[in-house]
């Protein structure tokens, strides 16, 4: 689960992952900027429970995260703490990555809605206090892709995605016990959404839906249905026709309701 170096140096190609660019210029900026944000809120989860003060760096190393996300995870015999998942996708800018604990709050990517549904009526001044409450809630949010990848065309993403959808798969399976058996999963965007529950290619070989059956785990009910293509009772111009994906058309993210209905709440 854990990128080192020499998996980075040997995934990416002239700074290319799956032929097309990378936003981070190295391995140190791909590492600080989101690999280890990433880690630390796994082990505030998992590690910690969720409680007491955010692991930053001037309390817990970046070498002792590296050490536990190689060694100690696997020895966790922990609660799943996640029963909310949103899918999403790394940013290019590293200063609106959601595990970014330092600098302004309102420069998180997605933190609006997020907050508002999980969190509503909750002013937080800090990042930290804002993925605090996040991890107290059972929140994970996880990226298609490992690296924040450029496009410059939305086709080539898809394509992308297709091909190495099993990337993602294989991510959700390390963190696999630290999912609870029955959570709330939505799609941040229509275009991720639209390929993992309708792509053919995808769920002929590894479809999410097989994921969850072989993990031995389930999604929460809505309307009467815990299937991954819910139909969305009432669908309206820009909607995605299925109720756990979030997005709307020109919309770079999900909203807030449609995110409280998909279980994020």
């Amino acid at each position: 689960m854990f990128i080192s170096q020499q998996s980075y140096n040997s995934q990416l190609v002239n700074g290319t992952f799956l032929g097309k660019l990378v936003g981070t210029s190295s391995y140190n900026d791909f590492l600080n900027n989101y690999h280890l944000p990433f880690w630390r809120y796994i082990y505030y989860s998992c590690q910690l429970g969720s409680s007491g003060p955010y692991p930053n760096p001037a309390i817990i190393s970046d070498q002792d995260i590296i050490n536990w996300v190689m060694n100690g995870i696997y020895n966790l015999n922990v609660f799943a703490p996640f029963n909310k998942i949103l899918i999403g996708e790394a940013p290019n800018n590293p200063n609106t990555y959601f595990y970014k604990s330092t600098g302004s709050y309102n420069s998180i990517g997605w933190s609006g809605d997020i907050k508002n549904a999980l969190l509503p009526n909750q002013v937080f001044n800090t990042r930290e206090d804002f993925l605090v409450a996040c991890s107290k809630s059972g929140f994970l949010l996880i990226d298609i892709f490992p690296y924040d990848i450029k496009y410059n065309k939305v086709n080539g993403r898809n394509k992308a995605f297709r091909s190495h959808w099993n990337l993602l798969l294989h991510r959700l399976t390390g963190l696999s016990k630290f999912i609870s058996p029955t959570f709330a999963l939505a799609f941040g965007l229509i275009r991720i959404g639209k390929i993992v529950i309708e792509d053919k290619q995808i769920n002929q070989n590894h479809s999410l839906q097989n994921w969850i059956n072989n993990n031995h785990k389930s999604l929460i009910s809505i309307n009467s249905s815990n299937s991954l293509d819910s139909l969305r009772p009432n669908q309206t111009k820009g909607e995605s026709r299925y109720i756990r994906v979030c997005g709307r058309t020109n919309q770079y993210g999900p909203s807030t309701n449609h995110l409280n209905l998909a279980g994020i709440i």
